[in-house]
Protein backbone atom coordinates (compact mmCIF):
# COMPACT_ATOMS: atom_id res chain seq x y z
CA UNK A 1 0.00 0.00 0.00
CA UNK A 2 1.47 3.52 -1.14
CA UNK A 3 2.80 5.51 1.82
CA UNK A 4 -0.12 8.78 1.30
CA UNK A 5 -3.02 6.31 1.63
CA UNK A 6 -1.16 4.66 4.84
CA UNK A 7 -0.98 7.94 6.43
CA UNK A 8 -4.59 8.50 5.62
CA UNK A 9 -5.53 5.80 7.09
CA UNK A 10 -3.76 6.83 10.37
CA UNK A 11 -5.09 10.40 10.04
CA UNK A 12 -8.78 9.17 9.45
CA UNK A 13 -9.57 8.25 13.06
CA UNK A 14 -7.12 10.22 14.59
CA UNK A 15 -9.02 13.52 13.61
CA UNK A 16 -12.39 12.31 14.26
CA UNK A 17 -10.77 11.62 18.13
CA UNK A 18 -9.44 15.62 17.73
CA UNK A 19 -13.14 16.27 16.71
CA UNK A 20 -14.32 14.77 19.57
CA UNK A 21 -12.24 15.69 22.00
CA UNK A 22 -12.64 19.25 20.73
CA UNK A 23 -16.33 18.94 21.16
CA UNK A 24 -16.36 17.80 25.09
CA UNK A 25 -13.87 20.39 25.46
CA UNK A 26 -16.54 22.98 24.30
CA UNK A 27 -19.45 21.58 25.95
CA UNK A 28 -17.94 22.17 29.20
CA UNK A 29 -16.19 25.46 27.97
CA UNK A 30 -19.27 26.96 26.76
CA UNK A 31 -21.50 24.90 29.40
CA UNK A 32 -23.80 24.08 27.24
CA UNK A 33 -27.76 22.72 28.07
CA UNK A 34 -27.57 19.11 28.76
CA UNK A 35 -29.84 18.06 25.57
CA UNK A 36 -27.38 20.07 23.32
CA UNK A 37 -24.76 17.76 24.94
CA UNK A 38 -26.44 14.39 24.65
CA UNK A 39 -27.16 15.43 21.35
CA UNK A 40 -23.53 16.01 20.52
CA UNK A 41 -22.98 12.68 22.25
CA UNK A 42 -25.17 10.80 20.19
CA UNK A 43 -23.31 11.85 17.19
CA UNK A 44 -20.56 11.22 17.67
CA UNK A 45 -21.50 7.35 19.25
CA UNK A 46 -23.10 7.03 15.41
CA UNK A 47 -19.79 8.45 13.86
CA UNK A 48 -17.72 6.22 15.09
CA UNK A 49 -19.13 2.83 13.71
CA UNK A 50 -19.66 4.42 10.19
CA UNK A 51 -16.01 5.79 10.35
CA UNK A 52 -14.90 2.53 11.09
CA UNK A 53 -16.56 1.18 8.11
CA UNK A 54 -15.65 4.29 5.91
CA UNK A 55 -11.58 2.81 6.98
CA UNK A 56 -12.66 -0.65 6.20
CA UNK A 57 -13.85 0.31 2.43
CA UNK A 58 -10.69 2.59 2.22
CA UNK A 59 -8.25 -0.52 3.08
CA UNK A 60 -10.42 -3.08 0.28
CA UNK A 61 -10.10 -0.72 -1.97
CA UNK A 62 -6.58 -0.17 -1.82
CA UNK A 63 -6.06 -4.23 -2.12
CA UNK A 64 -8.43 -4.49 -4.94
CA UNK A 65 -6.85 -2.62 -7.12
CA UNK A 66 -3.58 -3.92 -6.04
CA UNK A 67 -4.74 -6.83 -6.70
CA UNK A 68 -6.08 -5.56 -10.60
CA UNK A 69 -2.39 -4.34 -11.06
CA UNK A 70 -1.01 -8.06 -10.09
CA UNK A 71 -3.76 -9.63 -12.33
CA UNK A 72 -2.59 -7.42 -15.25
CA UNK A 73 0.96 -8.56 -15.00
CA UNK A 74 0.39 -11.71 -14.73
CA UNK A 75 -1.77 -11.62 -18.16
CA UNK A 76 1.22 -10.10 -19.21
CA UNK A 77 3.53 -12.59 -17.76
CA UNK A 78 1.25 -15.05 -19.25
CA UNK A 79 1.78 -14.05 -22.94
CA UNK A 80 5.33 -13.06 -22.92
CA UNK A 81 5.51 -17.18 -21.61
CA UNK A 82 3.33 -18.14 -24.80
CA UNK A 83 5.73 -16.18 -26.97
CA UNK A 84 8.89 -17.35 -25.10
CA UNK A 85 7.72 -21.23 -25.96
CA UNK A 86 7.40 -19.93 -29.66
CA UNK A 87 10.73 -18.69 -29.72
CA UNK A 88 11.83 -22.04 -28.21
CA UNK A 89 10.69 -23.77 -30.96
CA UNK A 90 11.33 -21.20 -33.17
CA UNK A 91 15.05 -21.32 -32.24
CA UNK A 92 14.88 -25.06 -32.18
CA UNK A 93 13.81 -25.41 -35.98
CA UNK A 94 16.49 -23.16 -36.80
CA UNK A 95 19.01 -25.00 -35.42
CA UNK A 96 17.77 -28.26 -37.01
CA UNK A 97 18.18 -26.67 -40.24
CA UNK A 98 21.06 -24.98 -39.90
CA UNK A 99 22.60 -28.69 -39.09
CA UNK A 100 21.05 -30.14 -42.55
CA UNK A 101 22.88 -27.65 -44.28
CA UNK A 102 26.26 -27.56 -42.25
CA UNK A 103 25.99 -31.36 -43.32
CA UNK A 104 25.03 -30.67 -46.93
CA UNK A 105 27.53 -27.84 -47.29
CA UNK A 106 30.59 -30.51 -45.81
CA UNK A 107 29.22 -33.48 -47.79
CA UNK A 108 29.90 -31.05 -51.06
CA UNK A 109 33.28 -29.96 -49.70
CA UNK A 110 34.62 -33.84 -48.97
CA UNK A 111 33.32 -34.39 -52.72
CA UNK A 112 35.26 -31.78 -54.08
CA UNK A 113 38.60 -32.53 -51.83
CA UNK A 114 38.31 -35.57 -53.62
CA UNK A 115 37.61 -33.86 -56.77
CA UNK A 116 41.09 -32.40 -55.65
CA UNK A 117 39.37 -28.79 -56.28
CA UNK A 118 40.56 -27.41 -53.56
CA UNK A 119 39.16 -23.96 -54.00
CA UNK A 120 35.43 -24.93 -53.86
CA UNK A 121 36.24 -27.15 -50.80
CA UNK A 122 37.96 -24.19 -49.03
CA UNK A 123 34.42 -22.10 -50.16
CA UNK A 124 32.03 -25.09 -48.72
CA UNK A 125 33.85 -24.97 -45.85
CA UNK A 126 34.01 -21.29 -44.92
CA UNK A 127 30.35 -21.64 -45.59
CA UNK A 128 29.84 -24.49 -43.24
CA UNK A 129 31.73 -22.53 -40.39
CA UNK A 130 29.58 -19.26 -41.29
CA UNK A 131 26.49 -21.66 -40.36
CA UNK A 132 27.49 -23.18 -37.21
CA UNK A 133 27.96 -19.60 -35.70
CA UNK A 134 24.85 -18.17 -37.14
CA UNK A 135 22.90 -18.76 -33.71
CA UNK A 136 19.29 -17.37 -31.85
CA UNK A 137 19.90 -13.99 -31.06
CA UNK A 138 19.01 -13.46 -27.22
CA UNK A 139 18.72 -10.23 -25.54
CA UNK A 140 20.11 -11.35 -21.98
CA UNK A 141 20.88 -14.42 -19.97
CA UNK A 142 17.16 -14.18 -18.34
CA UNK A 143 14.88 -16.03 -19.71
CA UNK A 144 11.66 -14.38 -19.12
CA UNK A 145 13.19 -10.74 -19.71
CA UNK A 146 14.88 -11.93 -22.95
CA UNK A 147 11.12 -13.57 -24.07
CA UNK A 148 9.81 -9.62 -23.14
CA UNK A 149 12.53 -7.78 -24.78
CA UNK A 150 12.44 -9.95 -28.10
CA UNK A 151 8.34 -9.75 -28.49
CA UNK A 152 8.32 -5.49 -27.74
CA UNK A 153 11.81 -4.95 -29.93
CA UNK A 154 9.52 -6.81 -32.65
CA UNK A 155 6.76 -4.26 -31.74
CA UNK A 156 8.63 -1.47 -32.74
CA UNK A 157 10.33 -3.30 -35.80
CA UNK A 158 6.54 -3.26 -36.85
CA UNK A 159 5.55 0.30 -36.25
CA UNK A 160 8.61 1.76 -37.91
CA UNK A 161 10.61 2.15 -34.72
CA UNK A 162 14.18 0.91 -34.88
CA UNK A 163 15.15 -0.59 -31.35
CA UNK A 164 18.09 -0.40 -29.42
CA UNK A 165 17.94 -3.20 -26.95
CA UNK A 166 21.23 -3.50 -24.83
CA UNK A 167 20.03 -5.83 -21.45
CA UNK A 168 22.69 -7.26 -19.00
CA UNK A 169 20.20 -8.93 -16.71
CA UNK A 170 21.67 -12.38 -15.01
CA UNK A 171 19.33 -15.24 -14.65
CA UNK A 172 19.30 -15.63 -11.45
CA UNK A 173 18.63 -11.48 -10.85
CA UNK A 174 16.72 -11.64 -7.41
CA UNK A 175 13.28 -9.93 -8.93
CA UNK A 176 10.34 -11.83 -10.35
CA UNK A 177 9.51 -12.19 -13.42
CA UNK A 178 6.43 -11.13 -13.29
CA UNK A 179 8.13 -7.86 -11.53
CA UNK A 180 10.68 -7.63 -14.10
CA UNK A 181 8.53 -8.05 -17.58
CA UNK A 182 5.77 -5.38 -16.03
CA UNK A 183 8.89 -2.95 -15.94
CA UNK A 184 10.10 -4.06 -19.14
CA UNK A 185 7.27 -4.33 -21.14
CA UNK A 186 5.68 -0.82 -19.61
CA UNK A 187 8.76 1.11 -20.04
CA UNK A 188 8.96 -0.02 -23.48
CA UNK A 189 4.81 0.34 -24.43
CA UNK A 190 5.33 3.99 -23.46
CA UNK A 191 8.53 4.69 -25.08
CA UNK A 192 7.36 3.13 -28.38
CA UNK A 193 3.96 5.22 -28.01
CA UNK A 194 5.92 8.24 -27.81
CA UNK A 195 8.48 7.55 -30.33
CA UNK A 196 5.20 7.19 -32.59
CA UNK A 197 3.74 10.81 -31.74
CA UNK A 198 6.59 12.46 -32.21
CA UNK A 199 7.44 10.87 -35.69
CA UNK A 200 4.04 11.47 -36.83
CA UNK A 201 4.09 15.47 -35.16
CA UNK A 202 7.14 15.50 -37.26
CA UNK A 203 5.46 14.70 -40.09
CA UNK A 204 2.72 16.82 -39.89
CA UNK A 205 5.07 19.89 -39.39
CA UNK A 206 6.86 19.07 -42.70
CA UNK A 207 3.43 18.26 -44.65
CA UNK A 208 2.28 21.79 -43.19
CA UNK A 209 5.90 23.26 -44.49
CA UNK A 210 5.52 22.32 -48.19
CA UNK A 211 2.36 23.79 -48.77
CA UNK A 212 3.70 26.48 -51.05
CA UNK A 213 6.63 28.11 -52.78
CA UNK A 214 5.80 31.40 -50.55
CA UNK A 215 6.91 29.17 -47.43
CA UNK A 216 10.00 27.80 -48.99
CA UNK A 217 12.20 29.57 -46.53
CA UNK A 218 10.19 28.53 -43.78
CA UNK A 219 10.50 24.83 -44.94
CA UNK A 220 13.76 24.97 -45.58
CA UNK A 221 14.55 26.00 -41.76
CA UNK A 222 11.77 23.26 -40.52
CA UNK A 223 13.89 20.26 -42.57
CA UNK A 224 16.86 21.89 -40.67
CA UNK A 225 15.61 21.72 -37.41
CA UNK A 226 14.32 18.45 -38.56
CA UNK A 227 17.97 16.92 -39.71
CA UNK A 228 18.58 17.87 -36.30
CA UNK A 229 15.91 15.69 -34.56
CA UNK A 230 17.02 12.02 -33.89
CA UNK A 231 15.29 9.52 -35.64
CA UNK A 232 12.92 7.54 -34.29
CA UNK A 233 14.04 4.87 -31.79
CA UNK A 234 13.38 3.63 -28.28
CA UNK A 235 16.42 2.62 -26.54
CA UNK A 236 16.47 0.07 -23.52
CA UNK A 237 19.18 -0.07 -21.03
CA UNK A 238 19.43 -2.60 -17.98
CA UNK A 239 22.67 -2.99 -16.05
CA UNK A 240 23.27 -4.88 -12.21
CA UNK A 241 25.38 -2.08 -10.23
CA UNK A 242 25.96 -1.83 -6.68
CA UNK A 243 22.92 -4.18 -5.56
CA UNK A 244 20.40 -2.50 -7.87
CA UNK A 245 19.12 -3.01 -11.27
CA UNK A 246 18.62 0.03 -13.17
CA UNK A 247 16.52 -0.30 -16.20
CA UNK A 248 16.46 2.72 -18.78
CA UNK A 249 14.24 3.74 -21.61
CA UNK A 250 14.73 6.46 -23.89
CA UNK A 251 12.97 7.37 -26.76
CA UNK A 252 12.30 11.11 -28.92
CA UNK A 253 10.11 13.31 -27.51
CA UNK A 254 7.72 15.63 -29.81
CA UNK A 255 6.58 19.25 -28.61
CA UNK A 256 3.42 18.21 -27.22
CA UNK A 257 4.45 15.46 -25.12
CA UNK A 258 7.61 17.97 -24.18
CA UNK A 259 5.31 20.54 -23.11
CA UNK A 260 2.67 18.13 -21.21
CA UNK A 261 6.02 16.96 -19.53
CA UNK A 262 6.90 19.98 -18.40
CA UNK A 263 3.78 20.97 -17.43
CA UNK A 264 3.33 18.11 -15.31
CA UNK A 265 7.02 18.87 -13.54
CA UNK A 266 6.41 22.60 -12.35
CA UNK A 267 8.52 24.91 -10.64
CA UNK A 268 10.18 22.22 -8.47
CA UNK A 269 12.51 20.80 -11.27
CA UNK A 270 14.22 18.97 -9.16
CA UNK A 271 12.17 16.19 -7.84
CA UNK A 272 11.17 13.37 -9.49
CA UNK A 273 8.28 14.29 -12.18
CA UNK A 274 5.16 13.48 -12.55
CA UNK A 275 4.42 10.32 -14.85
CA UNK A 276 0.62 10.41 -15.60
CA UNK A 277 1.61 13.11 -18.61
CA UNK A 278 3.87 10.41 -20.20
CA UNK A 279 1.62 7.18 -20.16
CA UNK A 280 -0.19 5.37 -17.43
CA UNK A 281 2.13 2.72 -17.78
CA UNK A 282 4.63 4.19 -15.65
CA UNK A 283 2.31 4.23 -12.72
CA UNK A 284 2.86 0.50 -12.63
CA UNK A 285 6.46 0.54 -13.07
CA UNK A 286 6.62 3.17 -10.17
CA UNK A 287 4.50 1.03 -7.63
CA UNK A 288 6.63 -1.68 -8.73
CA UNK A 289 10.14 0.23 -8.23
CA UNK A 290 9.16 1.12 -5.08
CA UNK A 291 8.36 -2.31 -3.95
CA UNK A 292 11.84 -3.03 -4.18
CA UNK A 293 12.95 -0.12 -2.29
CA UNK A 294 13.82 1.55 -5.37
CA UNK A 295 11.94 4.69 -7.82
CA UNK A 296 11.17 5.44 -11.24
CA UNK A 297 12.90 8.70 -12.26
CA UNK A 298 11.93 10.51 -15.35
CA UNK A 299 13.37 13.88 -17.37
CA UNK A 300 13.58 15.35 -21.04
CA UNK A 301 16.54 16.79 -22.51
CA UNK A 302 17.48 17.68 -25.74
CA UNK A 303 14.47 16.41 -26.69
CA UNK A 304 14.85 12.65 -25.85
CA UNK A 305 12.26 11.02 -22.75
CA UNK A 306 14.61 9.08 -20.17
CA UNK A 307 12.62 7.05 -17.51
CA UNK A 308 14.87 5.28 -15.35
CA UNK A 309 13.42 2.68 -13.03
CA UNK A 310 15.61 1.38 -9.89
CA UNK A 311 14.73 -1.92 -8.55
CA UNK A 312 17.14 -2.99 -4.94
CA UNK A 313 18.21 -6.34 -5.20
CA UNK A 314 19.20 -7.07 -1.56
CA UNK A 315 15.62 -8.07 -0.34
CA UNK A 316 15.29 -12.08 -1.16
CA UNK A 317 12.00 -12.36 -3.28
CA UNK A 318 10.71 -14.86 -1.10
CA UNK A 319 9.38 -11.46 1.08
CA UNK A 320 7.58 -10.79 -2.31
CA UNK A 321 4.97 -12.46 -4.29
CA UNK A 322 5.79 -13.82 -7.59
CA UNK A 323 7.31 -16.85 -9.08
CA UNK A 324 10.29 -16.56 -11.37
Amino acid sequence: MPLLQRIALVLFPASLLIVAVVGIGWTFFYRLSPWLTVVFVVLMALCVPLSLRLRGEVRRTCEVESVRERVRALEEQERISAAYQEKLLADEEGIRMARHRVAEEVAEARAMIAARDGGGASRRLSRALELMGDGAYRQCDHPSADAMASMKAQACRDAGIDPQFALEISRDVPVSAVDLCAVLGNLVDNALAAAVRAREGRSAVEGAGAGSESDSVATAAAESRSGDEPAPYVRLTAEQRDGYLVITAQNPVGPVDAAAFGKSSGLRRRRPRSVASHGWGLSIVSSVAARYGGALVTDVRDGVFRATAVLGLESTVGEREGVR
